[in-house]
């Protein structure tokens, strides 16, 4: 009697933590999710588009990194951007070549880069494009379902950023804070959690009226 209720207790609790797991999975894959454009929008006029990117790894050995990739980068390609802002994790250096056979780059190391490419790019860059300053960098912690973090509001005040673009996250967020913006592109070659969130990449869509973020859908 006594063995068959603490087995009844255990399978009661992991249950229980099976439960929250994935209700949290969920819950993480779809609060606040930002609009998600199936189509690339309708560009027209004096504009500047910078396109961004992230994670172009894969914790998975089931997905066709090279055909992921090489969609991310005819949809800024087509979307004729003037500049590419990688927000790390790039994993491998070839992919910071394709991306330059477009627009030129700015990009940071993440978390999982090797060596080589924690040592070709910095923790944080920057770069001005039509009067507004944009930061990058990867890793700025995690808060309850992907909130601005305080390290994320603390680079970007202390750079004084109009736009903070971020990684790690691998799915995407787009976040006014302060007066600054912080959009994070997703991954268009592992988004997470698997099945429920899209390959994604970003634009920032800049005019005289301001910037226009988007996040896209890589398919």
């Amino acid at each position: 009697m006594g063995f068959r209720w603490i087995m009844r207790v255990i399978s009661a609790f992991f249950l229980l933590v099976l439960v929250v797991f994935v209700v949290f999975v969920i819950v993480y894959a779809f609060y606040d999710l930002p609009a998600v454009e199936s189509v690339l929008p309708q560009i027209e006029g004096d504009v500047v588009v910078v396109g961004l990117i992230s994670d172009t790894h894969s914790h998975l050995p089931v997905y066709d990194n090279e055909a992921r990739l090489m969609k991310a980068v005819g949809l800024l390609a087509k979307a004729n951007v003037s500049l590419i802002i990688h927000a790390g994790d790039v994993v491998d250096p070839g992919v910071i070549e394709k991306l330059e056979e477009i627009a030129p780059v700015i990009a940071v190391y993440g978390n999982t880069d090797p060596p080589e490419v924690m040592e070709a790019f910095p923790e944080i860059a920057s770069c001005e494009v039509g009067g507004y300053r944009i930061g990058v960098v990867h890793d700025v912690g995690l808060s309850w379902i992907l909130g601005v973090t305080d390290k994320a509001r603390a680079i970007a005040n202390e750079h004084d950023f109009d736009v903070l673009v971020i990684g790690h996250y691998h799915r995407p967020f787009i976040r006014k804070d302060g007066g600054r913006l912080y959009v994070c592109p997703g991954s268009p070659i592992d988004p997470i959690p698997l099945m429920l969130t899209k390959p994604t990449i970003g634009l920032l869509i800049i005019t005289e009226d301001g910037i226009m973020p988007v996040i896209l859908e890589v398919k």
